[in-house]
């Protein structure tokens, strides 16, 4: 929330039209016309233009809700981007109100919206919500679950490998047996006179998150973990150590069993998601690598991350630059060609062969650290790695995609 006041206090200069722009995020019925809301049918009548995942289905709403003679844009997924430029140019030199709606519930949940939200935030703009249905949440709430904790993750991958090792990952962080639930937590406690408050509940999580941060675990994860694990015993190792004529030997062997049922416990507790890069070998470190790269930093950062992981800082700095560079043109391009990434990047026409080798060799030692003789073709390697680092949506918005 910070941030954003933040960013909302950039804009000093005044909208160059009298009327002040605003934008509203519109949620819309699935599968029951009579979901709407009365509010939202008073903002789609109020605003000057609306922008529509498909305008066909918004076409019919509009219909069936009385509402005539309204300006409609497309903005779908593909080109949210694009036209989200369009519109808020429009909304800063116009001072037109927008209303925003995907084709079924609320925009911005595995829907378009988030980037024209973020525009408009980045220009100062007002952005109000006017919640609509939720499939997910209908679906939980008649699910007879326990509600007061779960995870939200959306669409699964398209491509089958990428979903596959989403749900390998998704699988071992939800692997736990009879589950600590806040409702059996607060009961117990009572029970034993201990008064817990929400204060107490957000207090003790802030606590178990910044302690454990590396392993994103909450603080039910942990408690059902340190259930799970409740009869785990260092016993041994302390029997060897308090022994008074221990040999060294004796010693070695205690830390030894100590620190490898240590990195059992912290493994199987707090097991660290993995992406594999198909063309390269299985290396633990470099996949938990891979799964951590945060898709929210400029894409040079990203790329930055994972080659920095594969030994990147070793190399000059100019080779460095340049292998940057190239990396993060090539995962920009839909269809990858060294001739135009070479160009692109701005590497001299009379270098290319040689950082060309360069970048290839680098990709291929470190393969080679861990299976030897493998090679791996360096488009090959770029083409994973932008699978990897880059959201589909942004894979998809390239112009070159469908040349």
């Amino acid at each position: 929330m910070a941030q954003v006041k933040i960013k909302m206090l950039k804009r000093n200069k005044p909208f160059s039209n009298e009327k002040s722009p605003v934008l509203y995020l519109v949620g819309t019925p699935i599968g029951n016309l009579k979901d709407i809301s009365q509010r939202a049918v008073e903002v789609l009548k109020s605003v000057d233009l609306i922008a529509s995942e498909d305008t066909r289905n918004t076409s019919f709403l509009l219909k069936n809700l009385g509402i005539e003679n309204k300006k409609l844009v497309s903005c779908y997924s593909q080109k949210e981007k694009e036209e989200g430029k369009k519109i808020i140019n429009a909304m800063l030199t116009e001072g037109v109100s927008v209303a925003f709606v995907s084709d079924a519930g609320n925009p911005g949940i595995s829907d378009p919206g988030a980037i024209l939200c973020s525009m408009a935030i980045e220009e100062n703009i007002p952005v109000t919500a006017v919640l609509g249905p939720s499939a997910f949440v209908q679906a939980l709430i008649t699910s007879g679950f326990d509600t007061s904790d779960f995870s939200f993750y959306g669409f699964l991958p398209v491509k089958e490998n990428v979903r596959k090792d989403f749900l390998k990952n998704l699988i071992i962080v939800s692997a736990e047996v009879d589950k600590i639930k806040w409702k059996e937590l607060e009961k117990a406690l009572k029970n034993k006179n201990v008064f817990y408050t929400k204060w107490d509940k957000i207090w003790s999580g802030q606590q178990v998150s910044e302690k454990l941060k590396e392993y994103s675990a909450t603080m039910l994860s942990f408690l059902n973990v340190t259930k799970k694990y409740k009869e785990y015993s260092f016993k041994e190792v302390e029997e060897y150590s308090t022994e008074e004529n221990s040999s060294k030997q004796d010693v070695e062997k205690t830390t030894t069993n100590f620190e490898e049922k240590t990195d059992k416990f912290n493994e199987t507790v707090f097991p660290k998601p993995r992406v594999k890069m198909e063309c390269m070998p299985e290396i633990k470190e470099f996949e938990e690598t891979l799964a951590s790269v945060d898709k929210t930093q400029p894409v040079e950062e990203r790329v930055r991350y994972v080659l920095g992981a594969m030994g990147l800082n070793n190399m000059s700095v100019k080779e460095q630059k340049q292998i940057v560079e190239i990396a993060s043109t090539a995962v920009k391009k839909g269809r990858m060609a060294f001739d135009i990434i070479f160009v692109e990047a701005n590497i001299p026409i009379e270098q290319t062969m040689t950082v060309r080798m360069t970048f290839s060799k680098f990709v291929n030692d470190f393969v080679q650290k861990y299976e030897s003789g493998k090679k791996v073709k360096l488009l090959t390697f770029l083409s994973e790695l932008q699978k990897i680092i880059m959201f589909e949506s942004e894979i998809e918005s390239f112009s070159d995609f469908t040349d």
